[in-house]
């Protein structure tokens, strides 16, 4: 599963559209790095939710299941002793579609799928679409301060190059995660050092 430490890229602009051209071409010079910085670039749920869709019926539980089951097979056998000429039917067209239906099972799953309907374009996006994330994931031997460094410089030379401001005036980019984080302390501990050495 790769590294538990990510570097997570924010985007920031007034114009949804144009973060998302800007996430799309730096993904792009992401899959070009060496492999000992990417793992996995996670972005948006367009394929996780396309993988849930194809699999869905792998996720429910066996109840449901059974009861979908057992709601064809009634459904099948009435269709059978109808067929066979000795069947008396008394229900309306609506009656006779309501006896198979699976509604109000779908209806249970799709609160369980509604989180993802908050992403603009299957995007991680935040803020009422103001801010877009991006996920960078090096692989799990990644880590420790040297590769912070390098990665984070990979990473802000590869934005200067896109100019986030080529896309959007208004565009900015910052980082957070594990390795922003492991940076900062680190700075701060040198920083640290150096005032109390200062000061003796």
């Amino acid at each position: 599963v790769g590294g538990e430490g990510s570097l997570i890229i924010a985007i920031e602009s007034d114009n949804p559209q144009n973060s998302i051209r800007f996430a799309n071409d730096l993904v792009e010079k992401f899959k070009q790095y060496p492999s000992e910085f990417v793992y996995q670039i996670e972005y948006n749920v367009s394929q996780t939710k396309s993988f849930f869709e194809t699999n869905k019926y792998l996720y429910m539980n066996k109840s449901d299941l059974e009861e979908i089951h057992d709601r064809l097979d009634r459904r099948i056998q009435r269709e059978k002793l109808k067929s066979s000429g000795f069947y008396l039917d008394f229900t309306s067209p609506e009656e006779q579609d309501s006896l198979f239906s699976t509604k109000d099972i779908e209806s249970k799953y799709k609160e369980k799928t509604s989180q993802y309907e908050q992403y603009i374009d299957g995007y991680f996006f935040g803020e009422n679409g103001r801010l877009l994330a991006v996920v960078l994931k090096p692989p799990g031997s990644a880590s420790g301060v040297e590769f912070a460094k390098k990665l984070i410089h990979q990473v802000q030379s590869t934005i200067q190059e896109l100019n986030p401001s080529r896309y959007d005036p208004s565009m900015k980019v910052d980082y957070s995660g594990k390795f922003r984080r492991t940076l900062f302390e680190y700075q701060s501990l040198i920083d640290d050092i150096v005032e109390t050495a200062a000061l003796c």
